[in-house]
C-alpha cells in the first residue's frame, strides 16, 4: 500500500475515531441534562450568544451583550455590537496607566465589565459588521500574540527608565496589526456615522444610569469601595451592599425586565462548562452528574472567608438574563455566556442562588431596576 494511501486512510480513521468521541461527550451530556427540570420563569431580551474564543476579553462580551439588552428594552433594534472596539481602546487606556505607573500597575487582556461602559462614554460604539477586529484571514480573536508583543513593547520601554518621543504611535501600529483600525467614520444601513453618532442615535444609553455592586462584609455597608480584584486596573469603585440586599437588587432587576452584568469565579468543580450548570452542594463528595443535591447556606462569613483565601477569585463576567426554577422549588438564574452554543444549553447556564451568593464578584444594573429602599440607603 502506497504512503500516500496510508496516511489518507489513517487521517479519515482520526477523524471518524474524533466525530464519535464528539458525540459520545455529547451523549453523556444530554444524559446528565435529563436529571435536572430547569422552567423558566422569567426571561429578559437578550441578543444571540457569541463566542470570545482565544481572548481574555469576557468582560468586554458581557459588558456590550448588557448594552445590547438595555437598547433593546428601551425599543430599539436588535444590534450587533463590537466588542473589539471596547478591547481597542481600553488597551490604550491600560497603558497609559500602565507607563505612568512605571509598570506596577495592571496591564493584561482582563477587565471589567465597567470598562465597556467607559469605552461608550468616551469613544461611543460600533456596529459588528464594521468593525471585527479580525486581520488577514483570521475567523476568531486569538488574542495571545497580540498580547505578549504589546507587554514586552511597553516592558522594554519602562525600563529604559527614560521616555523619548511619543511611544504611543508604536504602540497604536502593534494594536492595528493585530485588530485593525476602528473607523472614525462608517456606513451603517445607508446612513454615516461617528463612533459617536451612533452610539447617541441607535443606541441611546446614560451610562451615568448604571450602578455598580460589590458584596463584602470586610467593607461599610451602603458605602463605595474600590473593588479589590487585579483586573479592576481602573480603580473603579462599586457600592458595597449586604448578601441578602445584593440578591434583592439582582431579583429586582429582572422582575423589572432588566437585565444584569455580572462577574464570578468559575474555577470551581460544581460550575460545568459543558453542562451549562453551577452549585454549591453540601457534601463535597457530590458530583454535577448525581442530579440535583442540597446546597450549602451561603451566609456573608463563608462568603468572605472565600474572598480572602483566594477560594473565590474574579476569573469570569457573564450576563444574567432571567431566572427559572426546578421541581423542587429551587431557584436559578439563567447566565447568558461567551463561549458559543456549544457548551450548555446553547451557550445558556443554569446557576443555582447558592452559587450566586457565593461566588458573585460584582455586578451592573440599571438603576431603574434597583430596589428604591436600597438606593436610598446608597451614600458617599
Amino acid at each position: 500500500m502506497n504512503t500516500i494511501k496510508t496516511l489518507a486512510i489513517c487521517a479519515l480513521a482520526f477523524m471518524t475515531s474524533s466525530v464519535a468521541a464528539q458525540e459520545d461527550t455529547k451523549s453523556k451530556t444530554a444524559d446528565v441534562q435529563k436529571k435536572y427540570s430547569y422552567r423558566v420563569v422569567k426571561e429578559n431580551k437578550y441578543t444571540p450568544v457569541k463566542d470570545q474564543a482565544k481572548s481574555g476579553t469576557c468582560w468586554c462580551y458581557a459588558g456590550t451583550s448588557f448594552l445590547e439588552s438595555e437598547a433593546l428594552r428601551k425599543g430599539k433594534k436588535e444590534l450587533d455590537l463590537s466588542e473589539m472596539f471596547s478591547v481597542y481602546h481600553q488597551y490604550r487606556l491600560k497603558a497609559e496607566k500602565y507607563v505612568r505607573m512605571h509598570g506596577q500597575s495592571r496591564f493584561s487582556p482582563g477587565g471589567q465589565a465597567s470598562d465597556v461602559m467607559d469605552v461608550y462614554r468616551l469613544y461611543g460604539a460600533v456596529p459588528q459588521e464594521v468593525y471585527e477586529g479580525l486581520t488577514d484571514d483570521e475567523l476568531v480573536n486569538d488574542h495571545g500574540d497580540l498580547h505578549r508583543e504589546l507587554r514586552q513593547f511597553l516592558d522594554t520601554l519602562i525600563k529604559k527608565r527614560k521616555i523619548r518621543g511619543d511611544w504611543r504611535e508604536a504602540f497604536d501600529g502593534i494594536l492595528k496589526r493585530y485588530l485593525g483600525c476602528p473607523p472614525e467614520e462608517f456606513v451603517y444601513q445607508g446612513k454615516k456615522y461617528t463612533p459617536r453618532s451612533f452610539a447617541d442615535k441607535m443606541i441611546g444609553l446614560n451610562m451615568d444610569e448604571n450602578v455598580y455592586l460589590v458584596s463584602w462584609k470586610s467593607e461599610p455597608a451602603y458605602k463605595k469601595t474600590v473593588l479589590e480584584v487585579p483586573d479592576n486596573w481602573t480603580w473603579e469603585k462599586y457600592w458595597n451592599v449586604p448578601l441578602d440586599d445584593m440578591i434583592k437588587c439582582i431579583d429586582t432587576a429582572l422582575e423589572r425586565g432588566y437585565t444584569v452584568a455580572w462577574s464570578s469565579d468559575m474555577s470551581e468543580s460544581y460550575f460545568s462548562t459543558p453542562l451549562g450548570m453551577a452549585y454549591v452542594p453540601k457534601d463535597d463528595k457530590w458530583k454535577l452528574e448525581d442530579g440535583p443535591c442540597e446546597e450549602k447556606v451561603i451566609d456573608e462569613d463563608l462568603r468572605q472567608w472565600a474572598y480572602d483565601t483566594y477560594r473565590t477569585v474574579d476569573d469570569h463576567a457573564m450576563h444574567i438574563v432571567g431566572t427559572a426554577t426546578d421541581d423542587a422549588g429551587t431557584k436559578y438564574y439563567i447566565i447568558k455566556n461567551s463561549w458559543g452554543t456549544d457548551p450548555g444549553y446553547k451557550g445558556m447556564y443554569y446557576i443555582s442562588e447558592a452559587f450566586m451568593r457565593y461566588k458573585t464578584i460584582c455586578l451592573i444594573i440599571n438603576r431603574g431596576g434597583m430596589p428604591e429602599d436600597v438606593m436610598a440607603k446608597l451614600s458617599e
